[in-house]
């Protein structure tokens, strides 16, 4: 019989536990070691099933065998047992063949946990170590450190000009260019290095480097950019990106995993911040740097949220008749425990962190409610951000706003710069013209500070073109400007198109350029950026006085602000009116 009963001895048989058997036979035809205990619960219980089974159908074939022959004396033995035999040959069979279909199961589901775990520890594009990868070779380096002493370094490379890539020629080239780039990453890592890809164009290297070897990780930074920054070439196309890196050490920047990473990325943050190509080693300022601007961040999102920021206008003032022709709205932020925020300081943090679109359109409400209540025909400019240029639906928020604080299509003007069009001049002229086609009139902000391309004055629709402040505030001195503005002015007169001086703080600089045909001049010596009642009303006057500029003073006799005699000194920390700081 093939089912024997529990033995004498009380030592389990097959039967009493088949897992017993077939224990054993899996270690022998099976890498059973290699299973996880799930995996062998699974397979102990499939087989006992298929034993079950046999067993089964081999005790009904016994029992019907014996019916068969004290029913039927007459029915030949031969034949039963041939029957039996067959049947069980059949089912050993079919036994097999179950056991060879488990096999083959558990090897597939082996191979699928295998590539499972490589896939969540890989990164996909590249074939890199990933983040988590990462994480985990880092937690053990900082464990073997805290035990021999052994410094060990963490570099977060990010890939500069890598976005334009993306832009001109498509994400398939982007996707080539990382993983040429993770290849070049992978080939010049040495002993002791580990390389992964965090995501997107972040890539880091953990170092570790003996107690008197602390430049090794400066070292390794400056030997992985010099092999990154190497031309790719992809068909016919060569790309160029360089690598911005920041490094923190443990333990002396960071005592765990976790704020080593932050640390190494605020050292990055500030590399990039430096001009990019850089390599920064973090130390205790940048962190305190660090959480000021997130400080800054929180509050200022709540300050859009309650109106704490508010538009300042500054005047700009046709020079032939001392017609006001336009006010800017620039963001003046006045913090409740802090004071005065300088625009300088949060207009940038307000576009790395996303917040510009909400700032944009929160000025831009309050400077047509304000507007709105002026009356008479001056313009409310308002600064477009790059960031927000990249916003398709921008015209018809900007359209939407318009209309539902009631100011005129036309007495809007929208001021951008040429920074704002090169990346993707394309959107930017659809989003263009949709405003100039409700009205909106376009400016050009910044001309010759950028790329000051031909191509985008005739090709954009734009009404006006305002000069540089940096050109207008070099004139009277050494490298005198005065012909390039006057070429400006020319090439806007010749292309039927408003020229504006901006940042004039002189009587000089207002003459000099009322006299190379700028007729319409903005800055501090008309006067700063006004909060709105103030400016609501010099709009009501419509002019400031220009006695000065037809002869009633000497230039050398001219102090201060021709709006400082009609109107109340008004102290503002900034005089400013640049995009920058709108």
């Amino acid at each position: 019989m093939i089912l024997a009963p529990v033995s004498h001895s009380g030592r389990p048989s097959f039967l009493a536990d088949p897992r017993i058997l077939f224990g054993r036979l899996l270690k022998q035809r099976l890498p059973f070691s290699r299973l996880s205990g799930a995996q062998r619960e699974a397979a102990l219980t499939v087989l006992c099933i298929i034993t079950a089974f046999v067993a089964i159908v081999q005790f009904d074939l016994g029992s019907l065998t014996l019916g068969l022959v004290e029913h039927r004396p007459d029915f030949k033995r031969d034949a039963l047992i041939l029957a039996g035999l067959t049947m069980s040959i059949g089912l050993a069979v079919f036994a097999v063949r179950r056991w060879r279909e488990l096999t083959r199961e558990v090897a597939v589901r082996m191979a699928a946990e295998v590539r499972a775990n490589v896939l969540a520890r890989e990164d996909a594009l590249t074939g890199l170590p990933n983040r988590r990868a990462l994480l985990g070779e880092l937690a053990a380096a900082l464990a073997r450190s805290g035990r021999s002493g052994e410094p060990v370094s963490l570099l977060l490379l990010d890939l500069d000009r890598f976005k334009p890539v993306n832009d001109v020629h498509g994400h398939v080239a982007g996707d080539r260019l990382l993983q040429a780039i993770a290849a070049r990453l992978r080939a010049n890592v040495r002993l002791g290095e580990f390389a992964a890809r965090l995501g997107g164009d972040e890539f880091a290297v953990i170092v570790s480097h003996g107690c008197d070897e602390m430049g090794a990780a400066v070292a390794a930074a400056k030997r992985i950019a010099e092999a990154l920054s190497q031309t790719v070439t992809l068909g016919s196309i060569d790309l160029h990106v360089g690598v911005s890196t920041g490094i923190a050490t443990f333990p002396f920047d960071a005592e765990d995993a976790e704020v080593l990473m932050r640390r190494a990325d605020v050292a990055l943050y500030r590399a990039k911040e430096s001009g990019r190509g850089r390599c920064q080693l973090f130390d205790a300022a940048m962190d305190a740097e660090i959480r000021e601007r997130s400080a800054i961040e929180t509050d200022l999102r709540q300050a859009i949220i309650s109106g704490e920021v508010l538009p300042h206008f500054q005047p700009m003032v046709d020079l032939r008749s001392g017609r006001i022709v336009a006010f800017e709205a620039l963001a003046r932020w006045r913090h409740p425990d802090h004071g005065f925020i300088p625009p300088s300081r949060f207009i940038p943090i307000a576009e790395d962190s996303g917040l510009i679109g909400d700032l944009g359109m929160a000025i831009l409400r309050l400077g047509c409610r304000h507007a709105c209540r002026w009356g008479g025909d001056a313009l409310l400019a308002v600064n477009i951000s790059p960031i927000q240029l990249a916003d398709r639906n921008l015209a018809d928020k900007l359209l939407a706003v318009l209309e539902e604080e009631g100011l005129p299509a036309h007495r809007l003007e929208v001021e951008l710069t040429e920074n704002a069009l090169v990346s993707d001049i394309e959107g930017a002229r659809t989003i263009l013209a949709q405003l100039k086609a409700a009205g909106v009139s376009i400016s050009l902000d910044d001309f010759g500070a950028g790329y000051s391309s031909l191509r985008h004055l005739s090709s954009m629709p734009f009404d006006r073109v305002k000069i540089d402040r940096d050109f207008v505030q070099g004139l009277g001195a050494s490298g005198d400007p005065l012909k390039i503005i006057r070429a400006i002015v020319g090439l806007c007169t010749s292309l039927g198109l408003a020229c504006t001086g901006e940042g004039a703080e002189t009587f000089e600089q207002v003459a000099m350029l009322r006299a190379a045909g700028c007729s319409v001049v903005q800055g501090w010596y008309f006067g700063e950026a006004l909060p709105a009642d103030r400016a609501a009303k010099l709009a009501a006057e419509g002019r400031v006085p220009l006695t000065r500029l037809h002869g009633t003073a000497q230039p050398d006799s001219v102090d201060g602000p021709v709006l400082a005699s009609t109107m109340q000194s008004h102290q503002s920390p900034l005089a400013s009116g640049s995009p920058g700081q709108s």
